[in-house]
């Protein structure tokens, strides 16, 4: 415990020397480069953060353009009380944790991309790998509090809105274009902008994103040199996407706009991590035995959005939208009949090309779709000295996913060399099923002023039906289909000191998370996971001087569901309840106006404290479960207790540089809280185990060559620190490398 009273008293000194500065302007609060309609946001700014009736972070393009960030991670590592478990070193799938809940696949946020559900079946197939492209947008909103009612089917963790880049005001165009070692390239275009017309405002917006790498992990050469180690394991991505907007030149403001998207990933991944002997010798090496994996995901998402503002007081948001996401990986999934986290342990020589084996390959295959609408009407209105922002807000929505597995064996062949059949064998009898969900959500949210106070209590309702299908092949072999109901609310509060810029908050949150049909089938029939949370903060917020945030929570999280834990298992159910109490700090300010230099200095601190323990032994029989034999008291798994993320600026006329350090407390890959690398049966699993803090160093410089044109250059990990970020899917894999990359952007 005395390196955590360390840490948080250099984070408290740290914070002391931001708000020191209270006199000085906040470069967070400067004006944005683009224009967006904040009726179609979360949060809309970093000044509307202030105005929060609980907790919540925004993101803008400034400080994502100070560190030119496209690591999903890296960004959400600035946001106190998200822990993040990298996979890939890419970000490619991140699994996102708020305030101690389960890590895994980010099953227990709430996903969306400007203010529609993102995440491919986010009730029939809350686990899926997914993320939207983090490179391309323009802003993140979080949401932690109380106003997270709003928002469903998974606010046990939180909400996460990704912002897309909007349609500017006027018309502009921007190009951007890096490149980095491992072959690694970044490119970004949009042009767009708004033209009136006798009819109304037309407004236009055209955007590619593209990056590829040949990534940073070596597949090594088999022993027997049949395999050359000459593949890659980078991957290829391009995202596209269309905004149109049209304003008519109506009595009454109406907008609407029209969004299309279209992305592609080929990414030669792997689920296998390496035997710890190996993870010392080379922590970004790959085994022969993975080189033939790879996924391959295709999304198109489209909505149709209106606005609709009867008067000053009246607003009405409608959206139509439509997801669909295919993907397909292929990878290694049993060797000699066993998991590969356990072969690395025993029969390392198998999976080098050392000695012969019989390979599984699988192919998961799974598709899926959503669609739904969702409506918003605000109200404004005073009862006697009451003032009144009341929300109203339903939503239908149905999703699905039909996951179909191929699967062939390879016999007695060296790893990475299969001589075996050309196509896969046919349908592995292993979890083919189809799960459909149709949910109808509704939610009311009042803010109401009077004097210093504002209360904002809100409820939310949902009915949930759904179906299941389990397959044996393509023949169903198990139907069942049910249907239930969860409620949820909340109550905000905010007093505004006599100092305008200051307010104290607090709240009591109770959140859900539903299972997935596989859940609820007769057999599994999980319980909703439910939690109640409570804060207390203190906000300030001063345009011209500096912005700090602190707050203590505490929730209860009961009847945890843990679905596929480790990959591809059928899931451990309800396995128990969860304690969190926490502490979170935020604050930034310009320290070079506060010595009156002509240069500036941004700084910017996000600390975060969370003790995440089990309330109770946990359930789980599953002796590969990293939740089984569980006992009170112990940490939840992946959850560190310290996070930081400082970051620190010098800005001159024309030239920029920034550093952000972050720290990583040391964490537990299961519930045992166990160092040794052994499942709860005593079998040797690599799954298993402790993993040590880590601190990464980040750079990046930029040189303004002319009022548009601007050149970079940037490196992550510039200490090149070897950390192990995770052990599963299958196996320890070690964090990135040193990054780096120059290239330019230019504004016309």
């Amino acid at each position: 415990m005395k390196k955590h009273y360390s840490i948080i008293a250099s984070s408290l000194i740290a914070l002391s020397l931001i708000v020191s500065a209270a006199e000085t302007p906040s470069s967070e609060t400067s004006e944005e480069k683009v224009y967006v309609l904040d009726e179609f946001q979360v949060i809309g700014s970093q000044e509307a953060v202030f105005n929060m009736p609980g907790s919540g972070a925004y993101i803008g393009p400034e400080l994502l353009e100070r560190f030119e960030f496209s690591n999903v991670n890296d960004i959400l590592r600035q946001v106190p009380g998200v822990y993040v478990r990298d996979e890939d070193g890419y970000g490619l799938f991140p699994h996102i944790s708020i305030r101690g809940v389960d890590t895994n696949r980010s099953a227990k946020v709430t996903l969306m991309e400007d203010g529609v559900l993102t995440a491919p079946a986010p009730y029939s197939a809350p686990s899926a790998y997914y993320s939207p492209t983090a490179g391309r947008m323009s802003g993140f909103e979080v949401l932690k509090g109380s106003s997270q009612i709003q928002y469903g089917p998974h606010t046990t963790g939180g909400v996460i809105n990704y912002i897309s880049t909007p349609i500017p005001e006027t018309t502009q165009g921007y190009v951007e274009g890096s490149y980095g070692n491992y072959d690694t390239f970044n490119g970004h275009l949009w042009y767009g902008g708004k033209k009136q017309t006798d009819f109304g405002t037309f407004g236009a917006l055209v955007e590619i994103y593209h990056e590829q790498t040949d990534g940073f992990r070596e597949i090594e050469e088999s022993a027997n040199g049949d395999y050359d180690g000459s593949d890659d394991t980078g991957y290829d991505r391009t995202d596209y996407m269309v905004k149109l907007s049209f304003e008519p030149d109506w009595e009454r403001r109406n907008v609407f706009e029209l969004k299309l998207g279209y992305s592609e990933l080929d990414a030669n991944e792997t689920y296998l991590g390496l035997n710890p002997a190996d993870l010392n010798d080379d922590p970004w090496s790959r085994y022969p035995a993975s080189a033939d994996d790879n996924i391959e995901t295709k999304h198109f998402r489209t909505y149709l959005r209106h606005l609709i503002e009867f008067d000053n007081e009246n607003q009405l948001t409608t959206t139509l939208y439509y997801n669909a996401f295919a993907r397909d990986w292929y990878k290694l999934d049993k060797v000699n009949g066993m998991n590969p986290a356990q072969i690395m342990l025993t029969d390392p020589g198998v999976l080098r090309g050392e000695t012969t084996g019989d390979f599984k390959i699988k192919s998961n295959d799974r598709e899926y779709y959503l669609y739904g609408v969702q409506s918003k009407y605000e109200h404004n209105f005073e009862t006697g000295d009451l003032q009144h922002k009341l929300s109203l807000g339903a939503r239908l929505h149905k999703d699905k996913i039909d996951r179909y597995q191929d699967a062939a064996t390879y016999n007695d062949v060296f790893a990475g060399d299969f001589d075996g059949p050309a196509t896969l064998t046919g349908p592995d009898d292993e979890g083919n099923r189809e799960q459909e969900t149709v949910a109808l959500a509704l939610f009311a949210h009042d803010r109401i002023e009077v004097g210093n106070w504002a209360f904002t209590p809100g409820l939310r309702w949902e009915y949930i039906d759904w179906d299941y299908i389990r397959r044996d092949g393509r023949t169903p072999a198990e139907e069942d289909s049910g249907s239930y109901s969860v409620f949820a609310g909340g109550l905000g509060f905010e007093y505004a000191l006599d100092n305008s810029n200051a307010k104290i908050f607090g709240g009591y949150h109770r959140g859900f998370s539903v299972p997935s049909p596989g859940g609820k089938k007769s057999g599994n029939e999980y319980d909703e996971e439910t939690s109640d949370t409570f804060e207390l903060g203190y906000r300030y917020d001063n345009p011209s001087s500096f912005y700090a945030e602190a707050v203590v929570f505490y929730t209860l999280l009961q009847d945890l569901i843990v679905e596929d834990s480790i990959a591809g298992g059928p899931g451990d159910g309800n396995v128990g309840d969860v304690e969190t109490l926490g502490l979170e700090l935020l604050a930034g300010a310009d320290l070079g106006q506060l010595f009156d230099q002509s240069y500036g200095i941004p700084v910017r601190l996000a600390f975060t404290y969370t003790d995440a323990t089990l309330d109770g032994d946990v359930a789980s029989e599953d002796p590969e479960s990293i939740f089984g034999a569980g006992e009170d008291g112990k940490q939840v798994p992946y959850i560190p207790e310290i996070q930081v993320s400082f970051t620190a600026g010098l800005e001159f006329e024309k030239f920029s540089t920034y550093a952000v350090v972050t720290y990583v407390d040391e964490r537990y890959a299961d519930a045992r809280n166990s160092s040794q690398q052994v499942n709860t049966d005593g079998d040797p699993d690599a799954r298993f185990g402790q993993l040590d803090s880590f601190v990464t160093v980040d750079l990046s410089a930029f040189y303004q060559l002319t009022d548009d044109l601007q050149i970079f250059a940037k490196a992550s990990n510039i200490f090149e620190e070897e950390y192990v970020t995770s052990r599963i899917p299958h196996g320890p894999r070690a964090g990135a490398p040193r990054l780096f990359s120059a290239g330019f952007n230019y504004r016309f």
